[in-house]
């Protein structure tokens, strides 16, 4: 397996757990465990509150996506990828960056 390969299969599996803590937050009504954005009541670290933590985590593996994805993008040209996986890997990113943004309270 090659290095683009194994950095692929790790942001698929960091998806798909950003999807299960996602669905933590709606089965728990924490969607507005933190009620601003970027922060939580106005501090990086949440109060110790479990709706808070839930939310802020769910926060920080989309962080790591947003990472992942983007250094996958650049990793898929830089390896010389296949010009359909180049382009897909522009489409992840603008997709994750625009659902971002989506999910950041009062920027959309």
């Amino acid at each position: 397996m090659t290095r683009f390969q194994r950095l692929a299969a790790a942001t698929t599996a960091a998806t798909f757990i950003l999807i299960a803590v996602g669905g933590l937050v709606r089965a728990t009504d924490s969607g507005l465990g933190c009620p601003d954005w970027p922060r939580c009541f106005g501090k990086l670290v949440p109060p110790a509150e479990l709706h808070a933590w839930i939310e802020h985590s769910h926060r920080l593996v989309a962080s790591v996506i947003i990472v992942l994805v983007a250094v996958l993008a650049v990793a898929a040209w830089r390896s010389g990828q296949a010009r359909s996986v180049r382009w897909a890997t522009v489409g992840a990113v603008a997709m994750v960056l625009g659902q971002a943004l989506l999910g950041a309270d009062g920027v959309v």
